[in-house]
């Protein structure tokens, strides 16, 4: 896994989805959103067209998507 840093945006690739993402770092309570296990997934807050709209993505250890490029 690439070393990503916090506050970064990154272009990813999750499963086919590729969207852009800021990465907020390792998150308790969130799950991994591929196989549902875990409680301290790394967290993207994955935005859709503005600053303003977004969700959080949480992704295990043995699930995180392919790190295409920081944007």
């Amino acid at each position: 896994m690439a070393k990503l840093e916090i506050g970064k945006r990154y272009k990813i690739n999750d499963r086919g989805d590729v969207v852009i993402a800021e990465y907020v770092g390792r998150e308790g309570g969130f799950e991994c959103c591929v196989c549902g296990k875990g409680c301290k997934a790394h967290c993207f807050n994955v935005f859709h067209g503005n600053d303003y709209e977004w969700e959080t993505w949480g992704f295990g250890d043995n699930h995180m998507p392919q790190i295409i490029a920081e944007v």
